[in-house]
């Protein structure tokens, strides 16, 4: 009854509304049938950031701010923010106090305070701050302010509920002058006519009217009483209406008549405190009382609209209304004695009805499922309150009853389909299928037809779960299924057919899916139905349904072009009949072939489950979502986003709940009713609105204005354009807002920062922070933003200043400079002294190492040839104390091949000291050089044919006379030709190659040597020439040499004034061409001095060839000599003669494969040799099995501890150091093999069990114990011998016998035995087994053969041992 009440009341004051407001209105009344509000409320509360309840005065400013005096602050409203001014009682410029009574705003926008005990204020909107005036005449200090005013002259006009009138006039210098009037009454109340009267009332009743026009006095030309006190008043051409706390009064200034009016219709209720007045239009008033606001036509004295307070959104806060504002033409505010109120009467974008929720409250249930409009008539199916009817403004409700056939099926009407040509309503519930005689429906005795899914009748609907229903061309009603498919019903003089179809999973020609959402048909008369599983086509032949055929589109996982989602909740065909689906992943346009053009979540489209399209007149899709509404632009593919902000019923909408009128007008339904809109008039519900800036914080502290400028803000935040800051002032705030009142808006605010940003940043808080910023000028852009989109108009900007610290400032900069000079100069000074002591330390250090080097090489190279001559010469002396002397000869030509060797090293030496003493001087002749030079190169021909390495020499010219030294261009030659040679492996290829040239425009000679050798790494190269330096520095190096053969010849090229040149390719070889300018200046030679010959290397020839033939029955132990020098190598023969045989291999890899072949019972190896050095053939034989046991002297020129310690660590059992005697090798020799006869002894003494059964690391025990386990595995075959040992240990019956008696001094077949034996013995000691057995058991093929040497090897017979 409430509710009709209201809605009844809401009709008859419609026509009360002013001229615009009617003809919006009327509009649409004409369009629709549904009634809107003419007005919504918002209230605005504690919780919004209102400071108090009370809203005791309110005022709108220049700048579009409200202000709101409470009861405990003053307010600043902006539409959606609040901002406090309070009072403070240790700050002097705030507020005198909280309780504010009356506010106005001055010519110069200054918003003048009254309070209630406190006095007068004003609030400085440039500074920020509040200056309190002083009421001169006045003897009270706690001033009651009830009223402020001001006339056209600028004067404030005060009201003192104490010390009576008074008016304050501002003067130039900033002071107001005042006077005093009425003085000491207590007034109440105040107005300025539009003639420029004075209206005073008193707490009495008395009112007064002073023209202030006339200047030469201030008397009253009108006193007339009222009753009460006077509190408000509203001046018409011809009448005052006048307000007190005991009622509405109104005085007709032409017949001076004095009455009080009622604005209550119910007599019995008063109306009382009648406090603010509020113009409406030329006639009408608004008022407000003590029983809420009242719409008032004075001129014929009628009470048009009253608003008072309600339970729901369509009533005031409270009924006590002490103030009213309005905002625009079609906004007031309301301050009530609880909370503040906004009424808008404008029509809203988005309408809304729904039970109790927004809008229109007609329905019987919020949730709606479907919506038709028939002329006036709009039926909405809902979720719980079955179908609702809105006729005339009034709604009717239909749910199913009981005790009836004709009543609706059940309670929710998921669809509702018109069939014009028969009159007929039809209507899809989830309890089956109603229908409506139009012609005849009455609704207040409705009359249904039903239809109902019977089991057992196939002439009935295939379910009563119906989601959706169509009528196609023929006027029959297909419907959509919730799990059983669809079907047909034809309806003809009461005769029902009814055909169904389903899905068959065995006939493609069926239905996609039986869980069916929608369905909707073509003006071919093709069915399409949208399923679970996708999109069906149904199409007959003809129209009489002949010959259906389904075609089905779905989604095809990873092909593009297809359905966007299987679930199709609503079909759309636009006025182009182009098919458009909604899924629950996007909108689909339906290109043919099973090909979609799909849109799915993007910026203004936030939410892709699509439960209802609907097209416009302009051919506009409005989408029903998840996320609100969305209206999409086909052509240009825009999305434009409506959300819960804009008015709509809710967030989410419901499946192909949709309407279009002839009007245009759109109707979407969701789970909070219907939202109808005209998207024509959607054009204009975005604005753009002032911003501002409201409040800067320098860290956690608010900025307020400072008049002296010592402080960032010298005036309010509001009024500043420029802000600077320290660099210190940081993080930094700064809070805006919008001045927008509107009570449904979409908006969004951004920023830039110019010139650092170049896009818009978008801020979910209003305000921006900067954390750091770099010193610089920067400009702040701030703008909003409406559903993407920016609002058209310049964006508030603010300049912001950042000053560079003192450290940063130019001057700083400057001095900086000059600092950083003096002291960059003063490091370089340092750095270079340093680096020149750096480099000099060492410079000297690597010539220290090098001349290191170079010792310990010379040591080597004089150590070599001194141990031939001392040993030969001991040789010598005791073959003559003997009388021998047939040797004599040989032996002292290899002294005197090795003296001249060591001659030639120190002549090396001394020229060494010539050339860096700088006394080293060209003994210059002038002969032909070209001889010279090929019989030089072909001295060392068969050097290289003994190397295996070719030597060609060639000239370009047969003569070239010139000057050159034969001795050093001798020692030139021989350095690189003997290079060549040692660094070139066997069939290797040398050129020397020689010509006369042209270089730098002058004649020379020129001479290149080049091999394929091993060449010199590219990273050694610029060393090559250096003194000492050698590119093998190790101290195990390969090739023998002292290191300053190429610095020599490097030093003597110059001499000459030549120059010598390198190319090195490492593995691939090297190449020196060497250039010595031509000159004639010499005495001429008639000979060329061939005399000069290098010393000739010596030969080393293949051991295979200089082997001695081993005499098989030999019992002396086998040496191997591994020896690169020829010299050595024969002395140690000599040595060893008689007491050894010797084997020699004359560079490592031989020495190894001789080791591998022969087995030596020792090796004696040099360290520095070819391919293998010594220390590498001592780790390759111990570390193979064959030939693990096998003693090792190192014998190498390297004495220190650090060398032996090196060839010890390789596994060498000796080391020899060169010169060495003949006792000290024997003695050596001596030592390990006397060290082996006690491996020997122990073994026998022991018995092979106890030693092969010990934990032990000796390559020699290992190599017996794996024998044993060898032979073990076979230990019954007899057939088992020496070569089925040698063939498991993969080694040949050589190797494995003189292996095997080199440790234990048996042969392979005794010691095979040996185990069978110890086998045989441990069998007898442990087991009840006969001798007999045992012998067989351990290999012996014969008992009697087995007890005879089981004797002999234990002592015993085998029958004492057994068990």
């Amino acid at each position: 009854m409430k509710t009709h009440f209201r809605f009844l009341f809401i009709i008859l004051t419609y026509f009360c509304v002013s001229a615009q407001e009617q003809s919006n209105i009327d509009f649409t009344l004409k369009q629709d049938s549904v009634s809107k509000e003419n007005f919504e409320i918002k209230f605005f509360t504690l919780e919004d950031g209102l400071s108090q309840v009370t809203s005791n005065d309110l005022i709108q400013d220049r700048n579009g701010f409200v202000w709101i005096a409470t009861a405990d602050g003053l307010n600043r409203f902006d539409g959606k923010d609040f901002k406090h001014f309070k009072h403070k009682a240790s700050d002097s410029i705030s507020v005198s106090s909280n309780d504010i009574t009356k506010l106005l705003e001055d010519e110069t926008g200054n918003i003048w305070v009254g309070t209630n005990g406190n006095g007068l204020n004003y609030y400085d909107h440039h500074l920020d701050i509040f200056h309190r005036i002083k009421l001169k005449n006045s003897q009270n200090e706690n001033e009651i302010i009830s009223a402020i005013v001001k006339d056209k002259d600028g004067i404030i006009w005060v009201a003192s509920q104490t010390s009576g009138l008074h008016s304050l006039q501002l003067l130039e210098d900033g002071s107001y002058s005042q006077k005093n009037y009425f003085s000491n009454q207590n007034l109440s109340g105040l107005l300025v006519d539009d003639n420029n009267n004075l209206w005073v009332g008193n707490f009495t009743g008395q009112i007064s009217r002073i023209d202030l026009n006339n200047k030469t006095s201030f008397e009253s030309n009108l006193n007339i009483s009222a009753k009460g006190n006077i509190q408000a008043f509203y001046k018409t051409k011809n009448h005052l209406l006048i307000g007190s706390d005991t009622g509405f009064f109104t005085y007709n200034l032409q017949s001076n008549s004095f009455k009080q009016l009622e604005l209550e219709s119910q007599k019995e209720i008063e109306t009382k405190h009648v406090i603010a007045f509020l113009k409406a239009s030329d006639s009408s008033v608004w008022i407000g009382t003590g029983n809420g606001l009242f719409l008032f036509n004075w001129k014929d004295e009628s009470v048009l609209k009253r608003i008072v307070y309600s339970n729901d959104s369509l009533g005031l806060s409270n009924n006590t209304v002490h103030s009213l504002l309005r905002l625009s033409a079609n906004q007031i505010l309301v301050g009530t004695a609880n909370y503040l109120n906004l009424i808008d009467f404008k029509t809203p974008y988005f309408n809304n009805i729904s039970k109790d929720k927004k809008g229109n409250h007609l329905l019987n249930d919020n949730v709606v499922f479907s919506i038709f409009k028939d002329g006036n008539d709009v039926w909405i199916g809902t979720s719980d309150g079955g179908l609702n009817l809105i006729r005339n403004n009034k709604p009717f409700y239909f749910k199913a009853k009981t005790n009836t056939t004709e009543t609706l099926n059940g309670a929710v009407v998921r669809s509702i389909v018109k069939d014009k040509k028969n009159a007929r309503l039809w209507l899809a519930t989830t309890r089956g299928l109603s229908l409506i005689n139009l012609k005849t429906f009455n609704p207040n005795k409705p009359v249904f037809k039903t239809f109902r899914h019977n089991p057992e009748n196939p002439n009935s609907i295939n379910m009563d779960f119906i989601k959706d229903i169509a009528l196609d061309k023929n006027n029959n009603l297909w419907g959509a299924t919730f799990g059983h498919g669809i079907f047909r019903v034809e309806l003809n003089n009461n005769h029902t057919s009814i055909i169904r179809y389903k899905n068959d999973k065995y006939n493609a020609n069926s239905l996609r899916n039986d869980v069916t959402q929608c369905i909707r048909v073509d003006k071919k008369n093709n069915i399409w139905i949208g399923t679970k599983g996708g999109l069906s086509q149904l199409k007959f032949d003809d129209s009489n349904y002949s010959n259906p055929e389904f075609t089905n589109y779905f989604k095809i996982a990873g092909k593009k072009n297809t359905l966007s989602h299987n679930t199709v909740y609503d079909i759309l065909f636009d006025t182009q009949e182009r098919l458009w689906l909604g899924t629950r992943n996007g909108i689909n346009l339906f290109l043919g072939e099973n090909n979609f053009k799909s849109w799915t979540t993007q910026e203004q489209f936030p939410n892709a489950i699509v439960y209802s399209i609907q097209d416009d007149l302009s051919n506009n899709l409005w989408l029903g979502t998840n996320d609100g509404m969305v209206k999409f632009n086909p052509e240009h593919s825009d999305f434009t986003h409506y959300s819960n902000e804009d008015n709509l019923q809710s967030k989410e909408f419901n499946i192909h709940a949709k309407h279009r009128d002839s009007h245009g007008n759109i109707y979407l339904g969701g789970i909070g009713g219907v939202t109808f809109f005209n998207p024509k008039e959607l054009e204009k519900i975005d604005a753009s609105k002032d911003l501002y800036f409201s409040e800067l914080r320098v860290r956690d502290s608010i900025v307020k204005p400072n008049i002296t400028g010592k402080n960032i803000l010298s005036q309010s935040i509001a009024n500043t354009k420029t802000l600077t800051f320290n660099h210190k002032q940081f993080p930094f705030y700064l809070e805006f807002s919008s001045i927008d009142f509107r009570l449904h808006k979409n908006v969004e605010f951004a920023y830039k920062l110019l010139p650092t940003d170049s896009d818009w940043n978008t801020l979910k808080d209003p305000e921006i922070q900067f954390l750091n910023l770099a010193p610089g000028q920067y400009t702040l852009q701030l703008n909003g933003f409406s559903r993407g989109k920016e609002w058209n108009q310049a964006p508030l900007e603010m300049n912001i200043l950042i000053k560079s610290p003192w450290w940063s400032t130019n001057l700083a900069y400057l001095i900086y400079t000059a600092i950083l000079i003096l002291l960059g100069y003063s490091i370089y000074r340092f750095q270079l002294s340093r680096k020149i002591a750096d480099s000099e330390s060492k410079r000297l250090k690597e010539v220290n190492e090098l001349k290191n080097t170079l010792f310990t090489n010379i040591t080597h190279e004089f150590r070599t040839p001194l141990t031939v001559i001392k040993g030969m010469t001991d040789s010598i002396k005791s073959n003559l104390k003997n009388n021998e002397y047939k040797n004599l000869e040989s032996s002292l030509e290899l002294i005197e091949r090795n003296s001249d060797s060591l001659l030639h090293l120190v002549n090396e030496m001394l020229d060494l000291s010539q050339i860096e003493s700088g006394n080293m001087e060209l003994q210059l002749i002038q002969s032909d050089v070209i001889p010279f030079l090929k019989y030089l190169s072909e001295s060392f021909s068969s050097y290289a044919e003994e190397n295996q390495v070719s030597l060609t020499i060639y000239s370009e010219t047969d003569s070239l006379i010139m000057d050159f030294d034969g001795n050093k261009l001798t020692s030139i030659v021989s350095n690189l030709l003997s290079n060549a040679i040692k660094f070139t492996p066997e069939f290797g290829k040398i050129i020397v190659h020689i010509n006369k040239v042209n270089y730098n425009e002058a004649p020379s000679l020129f001479i290149k040597v080049k091999d394929n050798g091993v060449g010199i790494p590219n990273e050694e190269l610029p060393n090559i020439f250096n003194r000492f330096y050698q590119s093998d520095t190790t101290t195990i190096r390969k090739h023998e040499g002292t290191g300053i053969g190429l610095a020599i010849t490097k030093e003597l090229t110059e001499l000459m004034n030549g120059n010598i040149d390198v190319k090195s390719t490492l593995k691939k070889g090297s190449e020196f061409s060497i250039m010595i300018p031509i000159t004639n200046n010499a005495p001429l030679s008639a000979t060329t001095p061939i005399d000069t010959i290098p010393i000739r290397p010596q030969i080393n020839i293949s051991s295979k060839q200089i082997e001695e033939k081993i005499k098989s029955e030999s019992k002396l132990p086998l040496v191997l000599i591994i020896e690169d020098n020829m010299d050595v190598a024969h002395y140690l023969k000599l040595c060893l003669k008689n007491k050894y045989e010797t084997l020699h291999a004359i560079h490592g890899d031989e020495g190894i494969e001789m080791a591998l072949e022969k087995i030596p019972d020792i090796v004696i190896s040099d360290v520095m040799m070819p391919k293998k050095d010594g220390f590498e053939v001592c780790k390759t034989l111990k570390t193979d099995e064959r030939t693990d046991h096998i003693p090792i002297i190192i014998l190498t020129a390297k004495v220190t501890t650090e060398d032996r310690l090196t060839g010890l660590s390789h596994g060498a059992d000796a080391y020899l150091a060169k010169p060495f005697n003949k006792e000290e090798l024997f003695t050596r020799l001596d030592q390990l093999v006397s060290l082996r006869k006690k491996l020997i002894n122990k073994i026998q003494g022991d018995g092979i069990k106890t030693i092969l059964k010990k934990d032990t690391k000796d390559p020699k025990l290992l190599f017996l114990q794996k024998i044993q386990n060898i032979i073990n595995e076979d230990i019954s075959n007899s057939n088992f011998g020496s070569s089925d040992l040698a063939e498991k240990l993969l080694i040949s019956e050589s190797q494995l016998y003189r292996k095997i008696k080199a440790i234990t001094e048996k042969s392979t077949a005794v010691f095979i035995r040996s185990v069978r034996l110890q086998f045989a013995k441990e069998l007898l000691a442990t087991t009840d087994k006969t001798v007999s057995e045992v012998a067989y058991d351990s290999g012996f093929n014969n008992p009697s053969w087995f007890s005879r040497a089981f004797k002999k090897e234990f002592g015993f017979s085998p029958s004492t041992t057994s068990k």
